[in-house]
């Protein structure tokens, strides 16, 4: 725009304001003079000055300024938000009439925000909108049917307010209904209803119809398939997802809502939360590179997810990184940046990190070797509840490693750690017992304890010899103390 034009408009707007205040009072001039401040129509955008001709105009009793001065207070727009504001003004323009007004009035009756929560209001004021035939109303009464608030659910009457509101082109509404047709929701399940409703969504850039049109064209479903089209959708949708698209997808997905479970699907919709920066979807598709799953096996991949998580605070990324570079896993083996990155783990109080600095401590590996210090991460991590935590510093009593011997001590600890089913202080218990170390010897119980290491995982070859020592009536009261035993773990009493 020219400078002449916007000064001719500039004294447009000075006029008009100076004859409005002082000659012509008019609600409806007022209210346009707030509206022109507030999306910089006629000048500069200017909350302040929007709100003073908002309230001028709605002191007259003027609905649209009413509800404009509650959409303001409802969402903080050049005042402090204040709910019960908002619902007051809303009020006045819902009682003139005002349809919007009246949607937005019963939001606040659904949400309990600036009112008491009430549905059975909600369901009045949306119907007092939607008869007015307002978009937003006749889209939330599909809502109300459909989740039976404040109403006995009806999801066909759900689908008929969302088919009132998708023909008005509301977007989410348009795409409510597509969702009736996949899955069969208040009518019958139709693919080629619901890819037609998700086309006129995913055109307006609505991301879940997007991802919906993607995974139809990737298996045929309702179109013939095509790889290039489901593609060009679902890089649309990666575009212009939010985290509520990409969990709602998920949850379609992973409920099977219309839809076959399929892994390359899983991995797709893995893959675009992760380029959205959800740090949990990171990690789990850095673990899908790393043990192949779904795609091929890339260590060096895996790291480079991991980075990209533990750069945005993921302590089990941090960890996780720490691992790959003290074990040479995607990346050259560092020691001593291993540490480093399982240090920043231990700060958002990952367990697990906390067991490799207690390791690394103990065998000096990335730092010099440190008895007190391998305490103190071991126990850091047994007192979060962590198995190898408690076992490790169970073994620490044991042998006397930074701290005073204590062998009764060392059982608790083990103790602990196998009733989280930890096969190595299930061994360590059994070896206790055989020894008669830290516990009264009993053979039986040491071979009841090695058969439930053996549970989970611990080689049945270790059993032989204590098998041999009792013969085969004392294998026949292991194995009935080793129930007992797990039992009583559970009940924390082995």
């Amino acid at each position: 725009m020219s400078k002449v034009i916007q000064g001719w408009i500039k004294l447009w707007v000075v006029v008009l304001t100076f004859f409005v205040e002082n000659y012509f009072p008019n609600p409806a001039a007022q209210f346009l003079i707030g509206y022109g401040h507030e999306w910089g129509i006629l000048a500069q955008t200017n909350q302040t000055q929007a709100l003073q001709w908002y309230r001028r105009s709605a002191e007259q009793g003027y609905a649209p300024a009413e509800y404009r001065l509650g959409v303001a207070y409802d969402r903080g727009n050049g005042v402090y938000r204040d709910p019960e504001q908002a619902v007051m003004w809303y009020r006045r323009a819902a009682e003139r009439g005002y349809a919007i007004a009246q949607n937005n009035l019963a939001v606040m009756y659904r949400s309990g925000d600036g009112v008491g929560k009430d549905l059975s209001q909600a369901l009045k004021w949306y119907r007092l909108s939607a008869d007015q035939g307002e978009v937003l109303a006749l889209y939330n009464l599909g809502l109300s049917y459909e989740f039976g608030e404040g109403v006995e659910r009806d999801l066909a009457e759900a689908v008929k307010w969302y088919r009132l509101s998708a023909d008005q082109g509301h977007v989410g509404a348009a795409r409510q209904l597509a969702d009736a047709y996949r899955a069969g929701r208040g009518v019958a399940q139709d693919w080629n209803q619901a890819l037609a409703w998700y086309g006129k969504a995913a055109k307006r850039n609505d991301a879940l119809s997007q991802f919906m049109l993607s995974y139809a064209y990737r298996i045929g479903r309702g179109v013939e398939q095509d790889q290039k089209i489901s593609d060009d959708w679902m890089h649309r949708g990666v575009r212009n997802a939010d985290r509520y698209a990409l969990a709602k997808w998920t949850y379609i997905f992973e409920n099977a809502e219309g839809v076959s479970a399929d892994p390359v699907e899983e991995l797709r919709i893995l893959r675009a939360k992760a380029h959205l920066g959800i740090t949990n979807s990171q990690v789990r598709l850095g673990d899908a590179y790393l043990f192949g799953k779904n795609v091929p096996k890339d260590e060096a991949e895996a790291v480079r997810w991991y980075l990209r998580a533990a750069r945005r605070g993921s302590s089990e990324a941090l960890w996780n990184m720490g691992w790959a570079l003290s074990n040479g896993v995607g990346v050259p083996k560092k020691p001593e940046e291993a540490v480093r990155w399982f240090r920043k783990a231990v700060v958002q109080g990952n367990s697990n990190a906390m067991v490799n600095l207690g390791l690394a401590y103990e065998y000096g590996t990335g730092v010099e070797k440190n008895p007190s210090e391998t305490v103190r991460f071991y126990r850091l991590a047994a007192e979060k509840g962590d198995e190898w935590g408690e076992n490790n510093l169970g073994w620490c009593y044991w042998r006397g490693f930074g701290l005073a011997q204590d062998k009764a001590e060392a059982i608790r600890w083990f103790r602990k750690s196998a009733a989280r089913g930890n096969a190595k202080a299930r061994v360590n218990l059994s070896n206790a017992y055989a020894s008669g170390q830290g516990v009264a010897q009993d053979k039986i119980k040491a071979l009841a304890w090695m058969y439930l290491a053996i549970d989970v995982g611990t080689d049945k070859v270790n059993a032989k010899s204590l098998e041999q020592e009792v013969g085969s009536e004392g294998c026949r009261q292991a194995r009935e103390m080793s129930a007992k035993l797990l039992e009583a773990l559970k009940q924390n009493d082995a």
